[in-house]
């Protein structure tokens, strides 16, 4: 059994501390980087592939808000597609890592800029999940929540008193600093199964809550599951600019496009 339809709830939002969103999200080509005050729903037909994408710009570097929509922008005019290989979605993802040293090179007030990038493109038949970064990947299948992607980050500790909040250093990013050695990308490859889910999320979001309350969030409305994932993680501080994708597979042959906005 394939799915022929993708549901999605997508939000980004600045958050309670920081002055700036350096999140920039994407689902298909609808790209978002401004606050959002509500989620924005989508219901594609999976005829043709469909890429869903979180980037968050590396807080402390000049521009990780150029960074991350850059990566999105790139990212989202290749038209990524699950039946390619690896190594064509690796040489994708790569390319983005180029354009942005490029930028830097070009803009030097901007060199360091970097950003985190996890995704997702889908077919009728298949998903192929990627990332570069600490954005988080979760499948939620069966009512069970699992992250399928990698963190690329290590903790480090930064003063001899204990934090409320992990610290973290990134161990590989797209762009960041001259020098670092080139990207490599994890990929998940699986088939389309209809009524998995997949929630894409930056670290606004995984820092504020652990799995068994990201998994408490989640119900059969995507809106309301999305609204109660930025709620919470707000509840919990919302020290970081916040990003969530909540995307669903579904059989439903009245699928249409993309919603006006």
């Amino acid at each position: 059994m394939s799915a022929n339809t993708l549901r999605v709830a997508a939000l980004t939002h600045v958050g309670k501390r920081r002055y700036t969103n350096e999140d920039c999200i994407a689902v298909d080509s609808q790209i978002f980087c401004e606050l959002m005050n509500d989620p924005s729903l989508f219901t594609l037909r999976l005829d043709t592939p469909r890429v869903c994408l979180v980037a968050d710009g590396m807080g402390g570097h000049p521009a990780g808000d150029v960074a991350s929509r850059l990566a999105v922008e790139t990212l989202c005019a290749d038209s990524l597609h699950p039946e390619m290989d690896d190594e064509s979605i690796t040489a994708t993802l790569r390319r983005a890592n180029r354009l942005l040293f490029e930028a830097m090179e070009r803009t030097p007030e901007v060199i360091g800029m970097g950003t985190t990038i996890a995704g997702l493109t889908a077919s009728e038949r298949s998903i192929v999940a990627f990332n570069v970064g600490d954005s988080r990947i979760y499948r939620i299948r069966d009512g069970a929540l699992e992250q399928i992607s990698t963190d690329d980050s290590e903790h480090i500790i930064t003063s001899f008193f204990a934090s409320d909040f992990p610290t973290r250093a990134l161990n590989q990013c797209l762009g960041g600093y001259p020098g670092v050695d080139e990207i490599t990308p994890h990929l998940v490859r699986e088939p389309a199964q209809p009524n998995c889910a997949y929630l894409i999320c930056s670290d606004g979001l995984s820092d504020m809550l652990n799995d068994k309350t990201i998994a408490a969030c989640l119900d059969a409305d995507l809106d309301q599951s999305v609204r109660t994932l930025f709620e919470c993680a707000m509840a919990e501080g919302g020290i970081d600019n916040i990003s969530i994708i909540l995307a669903r597979l579904e059989e439903d042959a009245a699928a249409g496009g993309a919603p006006p906005d």
